[in-house]
């Protein structure tokens, strides 16, 4: 059977269409819209039951189940309406999946904003960044780590919240995970901060920079070598003579030579003009490194 007729055979049994759903979802690894989403929602339901029977302030197993398996599958799964779960998330208070469907929307000022001042939960936004940043590039984890940074250091924050928010702040400075843009960083910092709170930082900033610089020269002085390298052998091979005699032949379609130009690659190998330009176009193959060159005889 097909599945919409098996989810409309059990629609009236909620716990078969969710044990139904989940099997579409993760053992059969269907990514439809509607089985995602429609999943996502009964979750949504279950936890907004718990919530009424027990109150905002609940924290029974059930519930806690009911909220893991909602925030795993809002997390691993792309395939499901982010703007639905996330008007519902809202009007619920459930900060927990409002960050990650932020992230979803890819709105991590308002993920990171969310992490940090309603659930005041630092190591998960840190979490946040590193999971975001993998596979992207460095732009875009300075980006997000910048982000997270400017939410520690938020100017517009009573004094009390800034100097909460003072250490974990100093810790993502500090941590070995977190890469910043040093100029940025030295910017945004507020001017009465010392020095020693930020020297792990400073170190690792330099320390990334002389890397960087150092790779950079290792990389322009390789590229010399090897443009050297290839102008070397383009004199040596228009030093070398050739005699093309009646009996040869060219290499790629075994013909004699009845015009005065012809192509020889670096092998020894010669070839008709119109031959090489199939192996320059690839339409023929020829040994690794034997492009040919025009010559006359």
């Amino acid at each position: 059977m097909r599945p919409d007729s098996v989810l409309e055979f059990l629609h009236r049994f909620s716990d078969a269409v969710v044990g139904y759903l989940e099997f579409l979802v993760y053992r059969r690894k269907i990514e439809k819209e509607k089985y995602h989403t429609l999943l996502a929602v009964l979750y949504l339901e279950t936890v907004l039951r718990y919530l009424k029977q027990n109150g905002p302030s609940a924290d029974s197993k059930e519930l806690k189940d009911a909220r893991e398996k909602l925030q795993h599958l809002l997390s691993s799964s792309s395939s499901y309406r982010v703007q639905l779960l996330l008007g519902r998330a809202l009007e619920n208070n459930l900060y927990q999946e409002c960050a990650i469907l932020y992230g979803k929307l890819e709105d991590h000022d308002k993920a990171l904003h969310i992490l940090v001042h309603q659930l005041k939960d630092y190591m998960a936004a840190e979490d946040y960044c590193r999971t975001l940043s993998r596979g992207h590039d460095r732009r875009f984890r300075h980006r997000l780590y910048h982000t997270l940074l400017a939410v520690y250091l938020d100017v517009s924050l009573d004094e009390e919240d800034q100097n909460n928010l003072l250490a974990p702040a100093v810790q993502l400075l500090n941590s070995e995970v977190a890469e910043f843009d040093a100029v940025k960083v030295l910017q945004l910092i507020p001017p009465t901060w010392s020095v020693s709170l930020v020297d792990q930082f400073l170190t690792k900033a330099v320390r990334t920079s002389l890397h960087r610089s150092h790779m950079t020269r290792v990389e322009n002085a390789l590229a010399r070598g090897q443009n050297l390298q290839v102008k070397c052998t383009k004199v040596l091979l228009h030093q070398t003579a050739l005699t093309l005699t009646e009996e040869r032949a060219c290499s790629v379609c075994g013909r004699s030579f009845t015009e005065p130009t012809f192509a020889w690659c670096s092998d020894g190998s010669v070839m008709h003009l119109q031959c090489s330009k199939g192996l320059t176009n690839g339409t023929n193959h020829h040994p690794k490194g034997t492009s040919p060159r025009s010559c006359s005889r």
